[in-house]
């Protein structure tokens, strides 16, 4: 999670900490982010009505503050961006949406994603959401000691060798962990606490008890067993996942969905992502929109006592007149007569 941004939406407030030429801003991310630390961690969460509290700890700074985003909605929707380090992301309460590359993910508590160098995603945080950032750098991960018994194993080191060794916007690989014992989260977060205490102390040998923290992090999630890993390389993504992306944001809004915001979340051009679309599913965004309209009014005037008006309203229709000849050609009737008839 990255608060160097330039965003009158975004008010920081109570700053304090330990920092060495380190300057806070507020600015638009970037398209690529930086770190200045070969390690850090954070601690992110929001409460109700904009709120919320970042606490950032590394070897040559520490720093926290209090922030509050003015949204309707109270939560945050990161512009997509890349990063030059790899980025562990861990949830920790609530359910944190994620969009990487072209696909989309809810990460539960304990579920974790370890995302390469260069693989574009965002992130939509809600209110009563904690989420915890491990950020390791080119610099950390290449001062690793070449020890047999210092080997990551696969699926991570594939991750660490195509970040390290191909060319920076081939970098599209991540991987997503979920628990698959009862207590694997716990030792996570045991894991976690001992790195902030790590920082917070600073004692002598602390960077290298930090590497074997990181080392017993990274194998707990992705050696151990003691979480399910699905690897994905976007490289050999197959083209349709646009098409499967769109479909999902369309059925979650249940309104009229334009083409310009489909670009927004997904970052392709509208007409590449519908071209794709109708060669999956056999019709455009509009008319499959359409008719997922169609199918929520008809379930909505079933269902809820909502006038026919406040269903429109609902579904981003202003031309009611227009909606109504759409819904007869559909279901044979009015909306009016739809419900009093069923």
């Amino acid at each position: 999670m990255n608060f160097d941004v330039r965003d009158e939406s975004i008010e920081i407030m109570n700053v304090k900490g330990r920092m060495k030429n380190k300057k806070l801003s507020v600015e638009k991310l970037p398209d690529v982010i930086l770190t200045e630390q070969p390690i850090e961690l954070q601690f992110v969460s929001f409460s109700r009505d904009g709120f919320g509290h970042r606490s950032s700890f590394g070897h040559h700074w520490q720093l926290e503050f209090d922030f509050h985003v003015d949204t309707a909605s109270s939560s945050i929707l990161s512009k997509p961006h890349r990063h030059d380090y790899w980025e562990i992301i861990i949830a920790d309460t609530g359910t944190l949406e994620m969009q990487i590359e072209s696909s989309l993910y809810h990460l539960n508590r304990g579920d974790i994603c370890i995302l390469n160098r260069a693989t574009r995603h965002a992130e939509h945080f809600q209110s009563g959401q904690t989420v915890i950032y491990v950020v390791l750098s080119m610099e950390y991960i290449a001062s690793w000691p070449k020890d047999t018994n210092i080997a990551f194993g696969k699926p991570i080191s594939q991750l660490f060798e195509n970040g390290m060794n191909l060319p920076y916007y081939q970098n599209k690989d991540y991987i997503i962990a979920g628990p698959a014992k009862e207590k694997a989260y716990s030792s996570v977060l045991e894991i976690i606490q001992a790195m902030k205490e790590e920082f917070l102390n600073n004692l002598p040998g602390n960077r290298y008890l930090m590497k074997g923290l990181v080392y017993r992090l990274i194998n707990t999630v992705t050696v151990s067993k003691a979480y399910t890993v699905d690897y994905c390389d976007m490289r050999a993504e197959d083209k349709f996942g646009l098409a499967d992306s769109a479909k999902r944001i369309i059925d979650k809004n249940k309104r009229r969905t334009t083409l310009f915001e489909l670009e927004r979340a997904l970052q392709y051009s509208g007409p590449y992502i519908n071209r794709l679309f109708k060669e999956k599913y056999h019709c455009s965004i509009a008319e499959y929109n359409q008719s997922t309209c169609l199918q929520y009014m008809a379930n909505q005037l079933l269902t809820t006592r909502k006038t026919v008006e406040e269903i429109c309203h609902k579904i981003g229709y202003t031309n009611r007149t227009n909606l109504y000849r759409l819904f007869r050609e559909k279901y044979g009737c009015s909306p009016r007569e739809f419900r009093k008839n069923r």
